[in-house]
């Protein structure tokens, strides 16, 4: 959808209404789709950004900030998060000189414990909406299900090696 809103394009969804209804993740993928038409629908982006959006080599995430503002802003796929997992999927960007993750399960739930204290962290469901996290003897606690953002004071590399390390718990 980041892709078609770069080249001022409609998407089209097509898929089995029954997989839809049962998928855990619906609720998010459409949130993400509903984002990036109403950007394109209200002409937001700017030319530049729209340049941004068709290179192939960069993702972009849309978010919506605290004051319920549209952000564009570039990320990456983290690979090999928890212990390579495969339902877990973690991209990482820079907003405001710290470090973040959005983070999800692609097909259910499980928590992850990532070895850092809860002091290097914050936890939100959506920008400006924190969430508590559980401290245990190893580490910070946070549940993967649903798309959530992770917010560190940390350096890029250091937040990188701590998603590869945390284990993940069924």
């Amino acid at each position: 959808t980041s892709r078609a809103a770069g080249w001022n394009s409609i998407i089209s969804l097509l898929g089995n209404l029954d997989h839809l209804r049962n998928h855990p993740r619906t609720a998010d993928n459409l949130e993400v789709i509903r984002r990036w038409e109403e950007v394109r629908l209200m002409d937001f982006l700017s030319e530049q950004q729209k340049l941004n959006l068709q290179d192939p080599d960069q993702e972009h995430i849309l978010l919506i900030n605290e004051t319920g503002n549209f952000e564009l802003v570039p990320y990456q796929q983290l690979l090999n998060v928890a212990g390579e997992d495969p339902d877990i999927r973690a991209f990482l960007f820079t907003r405001n000189e710290r470090v973040w993750v959005v983070y999800w399960h692609c097909r259910g739930e499980a928590a992850i414990t990532l070895p850092v204290g809860p002091d290097k962290i914050q936890l939100f469901e959506e920008l400006g909406r924190e969430l508590p996290l559980e401290d245990t003897e190893d580490g910070t606690v946070v549940p993967v299900d649903d798309r959530r953002y992770l917010a560190f004071d940390l350096s890029r590399e250091e937040v990188v090696r701590l998603l590869r390390e945390a284990v993940v718990q069924y």
